[in-house]
């Protein structure tokens, strides 16, 4: 009975619509419908087809073909041959309907079980078929036992695919070199919780491979790369060996996760030795492992770009970070990932400051999860005196869009306080970013659309709500407006709260001292504010 309801409020809805509107959505041509389809979830793109004839007609022309469907792949999990039959014959209907000669993106995402393994065969055939571009699987398992999807690669050339993207996809070391072989244009791989690789090598200038990208595959052991024209390589998971020899073209690499202090020397050394124009390099530092001290890494003299990972309060990580830093001379930009632990390491000792070593060309320095604590002040404070061509010092406070209420404002008191901390100890020349007056800041507006509630429902509390008689067109407006009016509001508020508090600051300092000093940028801005 409420889905009839619901259904008649929507017609009413659509009836009020201006007509010239539908009138141009049915004259344009059909090009142009293809492409819109295209972009459209899958689910939604079915829902056209609905329409007329020839709408059923441009789904079976679209050019991208992306199954995925979380909501369903949890129900899988629960209710595991019923739901995949009925995921496996959905993918089927599509496949046997579509007529598009060539298509762009072939993406299939749901619960790998083993009884799908032809389907899935049969589905790869199709793809290749229509000389697909963008081949992704993500067979994530719903059983810790029922294992991965065996990705046999075709003996056949796969002359225009460009991108393959692998997730809970068992791939070998042979596999891999059959992938590389039988694919002549494929310049993007991601391998994702692969059990099957061990040792893969890739040796050969010929290939047209730009990006790899190896991660959580559990079993990997070692990755030798030589003679390539690769751009960038990542590997995140478990410490692995590594090997690079005459990577000319090597311009940004990531690793992650868990090495020690000489595993990490020696993966600097490859890279010293092996890619002699790396410009962006990204590294965790977490848990590190062996003494720490001075300790002499190599230099790596191309390097411009530099993104370490550390947790909050990693005191060691950052003694590190400084010879790290030491070791890139022409080191342009720097950014600090910042994550939170439980509690502090090596909480029974000293904590050891960051060694005092001038930087001559880091010009941006990047704090990510600033927090309000004497920690990140130091930290903050560090470059500002060493970096003698420092430009921008970008600090983003911890947090970001989804916040919960009570940490919103959390936030907007760390990014006050760390306004007026950083000010002051900011050479002239240095831009801060990230922290300013009008720095927006993200907040979540909390609604929940009510269509005629009863009395019992509006005493229990929770979101504030909107009140609607109907939800159709006219309703849809009304949100629009009133959310619109409460972010204007509530920007309004928090500028005259900003305000006010200068004006305290400036108080406070008359009274100390009988005089105030302020940059005359930031006073313009206050006046103007003001009036």
């Amino acid at each position: 009975m409420w889905k009839r309801k619901r259904l008649e409020q929507c017609k009413d809805g659509l009836r009020n619509l201006d007509e010239d509107l539908v009138w141009l959505v049915s004259r344009l041509p059909d090009e142009v419908l293809v492409s819109i389809l295209s972009k459209l979830h899958l689910k939604d793109a079915v829902v056209t087809s609905k329409l007329s004839r020839r709408w059923r007609y441009l789904l079976c022309q679209t050019d991208r073909l992306v199954f995925e469907d979380r909501e369903k792949r949890c129900v899988i999990r629960s209710e595991q041959d019923s739901n995949a039959n009925k995921y496996m014959s959905w993918v089927n209907h599509i496949i046997h309907q579509h007529k598009r000669p060539k298509i762009d993106e072939f993406n299939v995402s749901f619960g790998f079980d083993k009884s799908a393994t032809d389907a899935i065969n049969k589905w790869i055939e199709f793809a290749i078929s229509k000389d697909v571009r963008t081949l992704e699987l993500n067979f994530k398992r719903f059983s810790q036992t029922g294992g991965n999807y065996y990705f046999n690669v075709p003996v056949m050339e796969i002359k225009f695919l460009k991108s393959l993207i692998l997730n809970h996809v068992d791939v070998d070391d042979e596999g891999l070199k059959k992938i590389l072989r039988n694919c002549p244009i494929l310049e993007d791989l991601s391998i994702v919780c692969s059990r099957k690789l061990v040792k893969p090598e890739i040796h050969e200038k010929g290939f047209a491979l730009k990006n790899l990208d190896m991660t959580s595959c559990n079993g990997l052991k070692s990755i030798e790369i030589c003679d390539s024209n690769i751009v960038s390589f990542s590997s995140r998971g478990y410490p692995i060996a590594l090997k690079f020899d005459n990577l000319q073209k090597l311009q940004k690499i990531c690793m992650s996760k868990g090495y020690s202090l000489k595993t990490m020397n020696d993966i600097l050394c490859q890279i010293c030795c092996g890619v002699p124009y790396l410009q962006v390099l990204e590294l965790d530092l977490y848990f590190l492992e062996g003494s720490i001290g001075p300790y002499p890494f190599p230099k790596l003299q191309q390097l411009e770009e530099l993104i370490v990972n550390v947790f909050d309060r990693d005191d060691d990580a950052l003694f590190v970070l400084s010879f790290l830093v030491e070791a890139c001379p022409n080191l342009r930009r720097l950014t600090i990932m910042k994550t939170m632990w439980s509690r502090p390491r090596h909480m029974n000792r000293e904590a050891r400051r960051m060694a005092d070593k001038p930087h001559q060309c880091l010009e941006v320095v990047e704090i990510v999860e600033y927090r309000d604590s004497a920690r990140d002040l130091e930290l903050a404070m560090y470059f500002v005196q060493n970096c003698v061509a420092l430009k921008k010092l970008v600090i983003k406070p911890f947090g970001g869009p989804g916040l919960a209420k009570d940490k919103i404002m959390e936030k907007s008191v760390a990014k006050n306080r760390a306004r007026q901390q950083l000010e002051p100890i900011t050479p002239v020349g240095v831009e801060l970013i990230g922290i300013s007056q009008d720095m927006e800041v993200f907040w979540i507006l909390e609604y929940e659309v009510k269509e005629k509630p009863m009395l019992n429902s509006l005493m229990q509390g929770g979101l504030d709500y909107i009140m609607l008689q109907y939800l159709n067109i006219d309703g849809i407006r009304t949100i629009g407006s009133v959310l619109g009016q409460s972010i204007a509001l509530d920007y309004y508020v928090r500028q005259v709260d900003g305000m006010v508090g200068e004006f305290t600051d400036i108080n406070r300092s008359m009274e100390k001292t009988g005089t105030f000093t302020m940059k005359r940028k930031k006073l313009f801005q206050l006046v103007g504010k003001a009036n």
